[in-house]
């Protein structure tokens, strides 16, 4: 894209946007989500009516009921929309990472009652980066539910897992993300 688009503009700037933060400003690039001020938000392309009905739902089939939130984050880090199976397997991973590691929860115990949620969030999920490591990239795949696209791809580090390691931290932190609160 680089290459062949590097040189067109993409907006004009005004001194009152970068003053205010930025607004309206068009300089990202980026794939997972859009807000569009008529419509709503997209993931991936989808609207929400649309992944309503294409998505897992907790009835199991699609347009059965609302989806299932795994579904979404499978979507959102594999650009493809999952089977119920992929979806099943996702909850599982998620749920055998969900324990805290011993070190954190001692930690987050520790602030002070004053500091602000967004940085105990910060800190619990930086705390989490020693089991990442430990464990975060020697899960193998379950059958079948491989990412096409993912699959296709060499991320050159030799995994069994087929998602780059942001993948798997990212899968970690999610798994941990719904047990820290009940620390709190």
């Amino acid at each position: 894209m680089k290459t062949e688009h590097g040189h067109k503009v993409v907006d004009k700037v005004t001194i009152d946007q970068l003053i205010g933060g930025a607004r309206s400003i068009k300089s990202m690039l980026w794939e997972t989500s859009l807000l569009d001020p008529m419509e709503g938000i997209r993931f991936r392309g989808y609207t929400i009516p649309e992944l309503q009905e294409k998505l897992p739902s907790f009835a199991g089939a699609p347009d059965a009921g609302e989806p299932l939130p795994e579904a979404l984050l499978w979507l959102l880090l594999c650009d493809e929309v999952p089977t119920k199976e992929q979806t099943d397997a996702l909850t599982a991973e998620l749920h055998s990472r969900a324990k805290l590691p011993a070190h954190v929860e001692p930690m987050i115990r520790s602030f002070p009652k004053g500091m602000h949620p967004m940085t105990q969030l910060s800190s619990a999920i930086l705390a989490l980066q020693t089991e990442v490591r430990a464990r975060g990239m020697r899960r193998a795949p379950v059958a079948g539910t491989e990412p096409r696209r993912a699959t296709a791809r060499s991320h050159g580090n030799h995994a069994l897992w087929p998602w780059p390691p942001s993948g798997a931290g990212a899968r970690h932190a999610v798994a941990a993300f719904a047990t820290a609160p009940r620390v709190c």
